[in-house]
């Protein structure tokens, strides 16, 4: 398993592949609470935001981020 978490540094935790609205999908990064990403992980995150996927850090808890993830699937 360490070999593929080192591929796949910086990656989203979650991906929901459910198009809503005008995003693709959305994408979701955990962190721990009052946790802060990563500079790899910021320019992840921020190229899929570019390119049309509905971003969620979830740095306030699980239960903020599925929060913001019930928003988007509404």
């Amino acid at each position: 398993m360490a070999d593929i978490e080192r591929v796949l540094a910086g990656f989203p935790d979650l991906i929901v592949m459910e198009p809503r609205g005008p995003y693709h999908g959305c994408v979701i990064e955990m962190k721990r609470v009052g946790g802060s990403l990563a500079r790899h992980q910021r320019d992840l995150l921020s190229l899929m935001g570019d390119r049309g996927y509905y971003v969620i850090v979830g740095n306030k808890g699980a239960d903020s981020a599925f929060e913001h993830l019930e928003e988007y699937l509404k």
